[in-house]
């Protein structure tokens, strides 16, 4: 767990002497080499892709077999194990790919990279991305074409999702994006999503089901995805709630300037925390969740930024100016101390929801 403190502390120190990019830049440099120098014991998946590395790499026919991997990890596997037959190849090459993606994607999206850094690593989703290999890989490329989305390209972004399926089936549920995109800018979009989500929960069951049948994955059914950890789930659903649902809530009851983009953010995480609801019933939720979350990182610290710079409740200007920014510290002290603690609580308590902890390099 020192490696993840050392990260912290690193994150912390970079930020406070270099400025914005080159600590963003700092940080994601370390967190591409942690993740693609570590042991096959870290990650709780990761020795399953080694195995199947060296399985499909070995194989004489470059014809995709009908397996339990997309085509497109399949001839990831096999043009990597031409260059290098070590499995390592695939931890190394997927960790930079992954971490240079959600660099970029901060880069261009996040209006502060030290809270967008922060969230990645204290939101569990660089954890997720040591050990949901495929799915990280297709999250990867759905946030490298965000930018096609925002761009209303929507014909764009659909080839982006279908890019990012050949990699994790879970990448269709991106689809949710855009027809976030698409709808019109009302609130009343709150409650649909709110009201589609207690359906699901009531029949998730037969959604599931119906999932399982879309994605070809009936396998899920008997599976471990079947089952919940009750625990873990109201955890894991409890903390964004409290964290994210602060610096939300703040700018709805104070007539902040809900904008376009405040509001598809609104609507993301709406979805995101409906998704973490579900997993109360059922494991498999958590990667369609996951998939969502990744946008954590930039939505908070929209909201965040709002605080600082908007407030309409005061007559006096200058009040008004302290309140918001004395507000503006407090909320962001919340939302970022309560993940450090819940992440902290994880690898302390629960490192086997990632396997993670304790950190190993690929040498020892």
């Amino acid at each position: 767990m020192l490696i993840y403190v050392f990260l912290t502390l690193t994150i912390l120190i970079v930020f406070r002497l270099f400025g914005n990019k080159k600590g963003l830049i700092i940080s994601f440099v370390l967190f591409a080499l942690i993740a693609a120098l570590r042991n096959t014991s870290v990650g709780a998946d990761t020795i399953l892709y080694n195995y199947n590395y060296t399985s499909i790499g070995e194989k004489q026919s470059w014809a995709y077999e009908n397996s339990r991997f997309e085509i497109g990890f399949f001839y990831l596997c096999k043009v990597l194990y031409v260059i290098n037959k070590d499995p390592q190849t695939l931890i190394f090459v997927s960790s930079i790919f992954i971490n240079f993606s959600f660099f970029i994607f901060i880069y261009k999206h996040s209006n502060n990279y030290f809270v967008s850094s922060l969230i990645y690593l204290f939101g569990n989703i660089y954890f997720s991305n040591m050990n949901i290999m495929r799915q990280a890989i297709a999250v990867s490329i759905l946030i490298l074409g965000y930018s096609f989305l925002k761009k209303k390209k929507i014909i764009s972004y659909l080839i982006v999702i279908g890019v990012a399926s050949l990699f994790h089936d879970v990448a269709w549920a991106a689809i949710i994006l855009v027809l976030i995109e698409l709808l019109p800018t009302k609130r009343w979009n709150y409650l649909l999503i709110i009201f589609v989500s207690l359906f699901v929960f009531v029949l998730y069951s037969n959604f599931f089901d119906l999932l399982t049948s879309i994605m070809g994955h009936e396998e899920y059914l008997d599976s471990k995805y079947a089952e919940s950890n009750y625990f873990g789930a109201i955890f894991n659903f409890v903390i964004p709630l409290v964290a994210v649902g602060i610096p939300v809530l703040y700018s709805i009851l104070n007539n902040l300037d809900i904008d376009k983009e405040s509001h598809k953010y609104i609507c993301t995480l709406l979805v995101y925390l409906c998704f973490m609801g579900l997993v109360i019933r059922m494991n498999i939720f958590n990667r369609i969740a996951g998939l969502f979350g990744a946008y954590l990182i930039i939505i908070i610290p929209h909201f965040l930024k709002k605080i600082g710079y908007f407030s309409n409740n005061e007559i006096d200007q200058n009040i008004s100016l302290y309140n918001a920014t004395r507000d503006r510290y407090i909320i962001s002290f919340i939302t970022l101390a309560t993940y450090c603690v819940s992440f902290f609580i994880i690898c302390y308590s629960r490192p086997e929801w990632f396997n993670c902890v304790p950190y190993k390099f690929f040498w020892q």
